[in-house]
């Protein structure tokens, strides 16, 4: 099971960086790779990944005291799947996100009356 963008019929695409570098053999053609990528996610939103920047998938957070991280050296990469499927009637996560409560809350919810 998937998400489906607004208006889309297909499952909502896996972000992740891994497709891009699967190919490299060695530390040079994985530096290539990753700088590869660098150029072709740049954040634009007509990138293939929608926005998503390369340097989304590599954190480069680093401890004070140490110098900054390259974009080589990443303690983690991310990947982001949307699991799941919508409720029957919905489309997506974004499908009617408010729902008017039904008449019966407005019975339950209602002020005091002194008896």
């Amino acid at each position: 099971m998937c998400l489906r963008e607004r208006g889309q019929q297909t499952c909502a695409p896996l972000l992740s960086a891994v497709p891009y570098l699967r190919s490299a053999t060695d530390e040079a053609s994985l530096r290539a790779a990753i700088d590869s990528l660098y150029t072709l996610l740049d954040g634009s939103t007509d990138g293939p990944l929608g926005g998503t920047a390369a340097s989304w998938f590599f954190e480069q957070e680093r401890p004070m005291g140490e110098p900054p991280r390259t974009r080589y050296a990443s303690y983690i990469m991310r990947s982001y799947a949307r699991l799941g499927g919508p409720l029957e009637g919905y489309l997506n996560a974004d499908d009617r996100t408010y729902t008017p409560p039904p008449p019966f809350f407005d019975w339950l919810i209602k002020e005091a009356t002194p008896t």
